[in-house]
């Protein structure tokens, strides 16, 4: 009696377990890489570093508007606003490479 109860217990527990499984939330409605069970702001595609909510600088956000814009160092500052339009660098600093200190 008691081995059937521990097996139809551990059915019911595998069971709920599997259904939890698969019905995640993995929706991305304004596909900016963050699922909307943790976007603050799920209609408004926005940075993975500020929660899926649009950066409030606009130097630091990069351009994702449907009209092309050329970047020529393809470092995802577009050149009109990359101050180092020709050499790679960071969207951090304003499309130019950081400098480092020798040691």
């Amino acid at each position: 009696m008691k081995a059937s109860f521990i097996i139809l217990s551990l059915i019911f527990i595998t069971s709920c377990t599997q259904q939890k499984l698969l019905t995640h939330n993995f929706i991305d409605s304004d596909l900016d890489g963050v699922h909307d069970n943790r976007d603050a702001c799920p209609n408004e595609p926005g940075s993975i570093f500020n929660f899926g909510c649009p950066d409030d600088e606009p130097q630091l956000s990069l351009s994702f508007n449907k009209e092309k814009s050329t970047d020529s160092d393809l470092d995802g500052v577009p050149d009109d606003k990359d101050e180092c339009p020709f050499v790679y660098g960071s969207p951090f600093n304003q499309g130019c490479p950081f400098k480092t200190k020798p040691l």
